[in-house]
């Protein structure tokens, strides 16, 4: 974070330092006690029935609190600051604006149901080799954490990559609201979070936030041969919109893809040139994830075959269709990182792809976050995968058991076992896995009766 006086800070909010040196410097801002790193600390006291451990507090001494109501326990505390403001919120979302308008510097914002982390990644990974580049760690995209990534920028920032995720109608704004970014990237849009987003069309219109996110000015990037992302109204969208895809139309556009040792090999074509590529990572829509993230780092200054050299290199997101080596000699496709139907139908051609003449078993968990959905998206997918060549199919839980049934009612002769509990499916497993099969295994983070069987059918990395 770049340093400021508490002066400083006061003029920034519409504040007054009504207790201690005006003239501390302040290294970090927090409004939550446990996000306390270091002394010289900011903090937000934004709840009014929020208790200050004030134990916590003197282990970072000297610090400083803002608040909106006048408290004298708290000038009684030695090493405490206080700045006094009439709107806490205000004031906090004062500070907010103020600081990230310190910094002229390209920012990306990434949304999409699948393939964000992925992209966020790979741009960081094609940027950091020239700049010093801030971004979400890993997924670890919530709300909570935006003042932490956003203070996170400071003067030798050069760049700053964000995963802007989508639990409910109107968290995106409320991230691009922090971090206002200047480049915005949707991978795709499926079926997600209808848990908090109740209907699809409500979780539709939650994405297509990020065009006032980009205050209709930015550079837009958007997966063209997405259907669902050309059911956003766009018509009045006042920024560049850039493409991407298999359609010879995108402007960043891939063909002749093709499976190679350890990821993907294709041709990307741009402004009539022509580009041998590599990505790692198995499958199309690791493809898709690098059109994106190559036609960000263009944006930001990074020539096409720099961003393809550099993309090279990098390494695929764990449980990300990681491929192992599990008990007998079997092939494992690990994606269990997220499910929904997106990432589902993905994982699934990826199997096909690599089934190559082996039995393909495909087991899945409850697919969670869906709301009142939960029921017809089950079916859904159990549709979905008599479309794959699937061999066997095998379910574990309540919900994820109508992914079976959905399945024989299609395919009645396809070999299905439904468990409840993970046991019986992993002493199947142990029977029938072998050098001759291929295992893609399906859940999400949440997940708690798939790792059981992971555990026990993986060995090492292939």
């Amino acid at each position: 974070m770049k340093t400021f006086t508490l002066q400083q800070i006061a003029d920034l909010i519409n504040g007054t330092v009504v207790d201690g040196d005006p003239d501390l410097l302040i290294h970090d801002v927090v409004y939550l006690q446990n996000k306390l790193t270091q002394p010289h600390t900011l903090i937000f006291k934004r709840s009014e029935t929020s208790s200050l451990n004030w134990g916590l507090l003197r282990k970072y001494a000297p610090f400083a609190i803002v608040v909106e109501d006048r408290d004298p326990t708290f000038i009684e505390e030695e090493d405490c600051a206080i700045i006094f403001v009439k709107d806490i919120e205000d004031a906090y979302y004062r500070f907010v604006e103020a600081y990230r308008n310190l910094f002229d510097i390209p920012v990306v914002a990434v949304t999409g149901t699948c393939g964000k982390t992925t992209t966020k990644e790979m741009i960081r990974h094609i940027l950091q080799e020239t700049m010093n580049v801030q971004a979400t760690v890993k997924s670890n995209n919530s709300f909570h954490r935006n003042l932490s990534y956003l203070t996170g920028i400071d003067e030798h920032t050069d760049a700053a990559v964000f995963e802007t995720a989508v639990g409910k109608p109107g968290q995106l704004s409320y991230h691009c609201d922090y971090f206002q970014p200047t480049i915005g990237i949707i991978t795709n849009i499926g079926v997600d979070h209808l848990d908090g987003c109740k209907t699809w069309e409500a979780y539709l219109n939650a994405k297509a936030e990020i065009l006032g996110g980009l205050k209709n000015q930015g550079v837009l990037i958007i997966n063209d041969d997405c259907p669902n992302i050309k059911k956003i109204d766009m018509s009045q969208y006042q920024g560049r919109i850039v493409t991407t895809g298999l359609g010879k139309t995108a402007e960043f556009g891939a063909e002749r893809i093709r499976y190679g040792e350890g990821g993907m090999h294709f041709v990307l074509r741009h402004q009539n040139r022509k580009y041998a590529a590599f990505v790692t990572g198995y499958g199309e829509h690791q493809v898709y994830n690098a059109l994106a993230a190559v036609a960000a780092a263009v944006e930001i200054g990074v020539s096409v075959k720099a961003a393809i050299d550099r993309l090279a290199s990098f390494q695929p997101v764990r449980l990300h269709t990681e491929m192992f080596t599990g008990i007998n000699g079997c092939t494992v496709i690990d994606d269990t990182w997220s499910a929904n139907m997106n990432s589902i139908e993905a994982a699934l051609k990826v199997l096909r792809d690599l089934k190559k003449g082996r039995t393909s078993i495909f087991i899945i968990s409850d697919i969670t976050m869906l709301g009142d959905a939960v029921q017809e998206v089950h079916r859904q997918v159990g549709e979905m995968v008599t479309r794959y060549d699937v061999d066997i199919l095998i379910t574990v839980g309540e919900a994820a058991s109508l992914i079976g049934t959905s399945a024989l009612s299609v395919k009645p002769q396809m070999r299905v076992h439904i468990y409840k509990e993970p046991e019986p499916a992993l002493e199947l497993l142990t029977r029938i896995l072998n050098e001759r099969t291929i295992i893609l295994m399906k859940s999400d983070m949440t997940d708690r009766q798939m790792p059981t069987v992971i555990k026990k059918i993986k060995l090492k990395k292939k």
